[in-house]
């Protein structure tokens, strides 16, 4: 028989030895996933990346406070050469105007984002009586590509002020996060974006909810929801087997799918109608604006001659096609549901003369296409 001592040592030392095993295996997953993560962006997880940080309750959004908090450096790549200044040092990720907002530099272009975690100048949380504020919540073809001023809620800002009189303001917050579905957005409005007090919401969001909505097995909005962990993404050991592992056994998409589509986009609804009846009930107006999207209603011949579909099958256009044309008629729907929501069309919808010259691929608009959006959302609202 053991005494008491020998049994507290065997015990302790058993614990000694499975936090040791668990600490190697923690570090041997993270030496084998190399940095990467469920969300597969380098840096975000160890809050090394110079626009992002993890969020247990969204995933990953614009990093706050990020004037203040030191960044690496991402070099600024022009034709294949990298650039740095007069003593060889790359140029800085973010360049600091104030400690409200500032400039981060990738790659890839110049964005402006605050110290709240939005992308475009700095605004006072407590809106002034004298303004208007409204919000634009949605993924990537809301957050805007790399033309700081070129986005559409920086453009419809402008034109509104022009039209107004007197000492009013109308304020156009950015609010739209890169790869963000109806799920992130619902989220984000909840967390965030009430606080805000908007007297009005622009709510474009679908395009993710169209990619990520092609699997027959998802049975309920929290499984059509769930894209992150937020205790155990922490985890190496998670994140190894659910990049390494999990996508091995997982089930293969569905092949379009009307069915498919028609199903999981009740959870889409679900979100928006989420928005929808939290926004009444503190008396601000939504208005669902359609999907940006270079297709046509028919002749699919005719995007044989957009570069942007270089890379497409036909399948696949006439998935998203189909996906399109079937999220923004369910906007409709649900506009005429309630008095406090409206739905406008964005001006760069299927049968738009000469739309090709508006996107950089088949969603995203240039500035000359934001330009588009902007006018089509200043005039409904300016009539208003």
């Amino acid at each position: 028989m053991f005494s008491k001592k020998q049994k507290l040592k065997t015990i302790f030392f058993t614990l000694l030895i499975n936090v040791v095993i668990f600490f190697g295996l923690e570090w041997i997953a993270g030496y084998l996933i190399q940095e990467d993560n469920i969300y597969r962006t380098v840096g975000l997880m160890n809050g090394n990346h110079p626009l992002m940080e993890f969020d247990g309750d969204l995933g990953y959004q614009i990093r706050k406070q990020a004037m203040v908090r030191q960044a690496p450096t991402f070099p600024l790549i022009i034709e294949e050469r990298k650039i740095t200044d007069a003593s060889g040092n790359l140029i800085p990720t973010i360049l600091s105007f104030t400690d409200k907002e500032g400039l981060v530099r990738s790659e890839h272009g110049d964005l402006i984002i605050n110290n709240l975690g939005f992308r475009g100048p700095y605004f006072e949380k407590n809106k002034s009586p004298d303004t208007f504020r409204i919000v634009a919540m949605g993924g990537s073809t809301t957050a805007g590509m790399y033309e700081n001023e070129l986005t559409y809620p920086r453009l419809l800002e402008r034109m509104l002020n022009r039209a107004v009189t007197g000492k009013q303001k109308i304020e156009v917050i950015n609010a739209g996060i890169w790869g963000y579905d109806s799920c992130q957005v619902m989220t984000r409005y909840k967390k965030e974006i009430i606080d805000l007090k908007p007297d009005l919401i622009l709510l474009m969001s679908g395009w993710n909810d169209i990619h990520n909505i092609r699997t027959s097995s998802i049975k309920s909005r929290s499984q059509y929801c769930m894209n992150h962990h937020p205790l155990l993404v922490h985890s190496n050991i998670f994140r190894f087997l659910r990049l390494k592992i999990g996508e091995r056994v997982k089930k293969p998409v569905a092949e379009l799918g009307v069915e498919v589509l028609q199903s999981n986009t009740n959870y889409y609804v679900e979100n928006l109608r989420e928005i929808i009846e939290n926004a009444g009930t503190q008396s601000t107006q939504v208005v669902l604006v359609s999907l940006p999207a270079l297709f046509e209603i028919e002749n699919l011949n005719k995007f044989s001659e957009y570069e942007q579909f270089s890379d497409f099958s036909l399948q696949e256009i006439k998935y998203r096609q189909s996906a399109v044309i079937y999220i923004n008629s369910l906007k409709k729907k649900l506009a005429k549901e309630y008095k406090h929501v409206s739905y406008v069309d964005n001006g760069l919808s299927p049968l738009t003369v000469g739309k090709s010259k508006f996107f950089d691929d088949t969603i995203h608009p240039t500035g000359s296409g934001n330009r588009v959006l902007a006018f089509q959302l200043f005039k409904y609202l300016n009539e208003r």
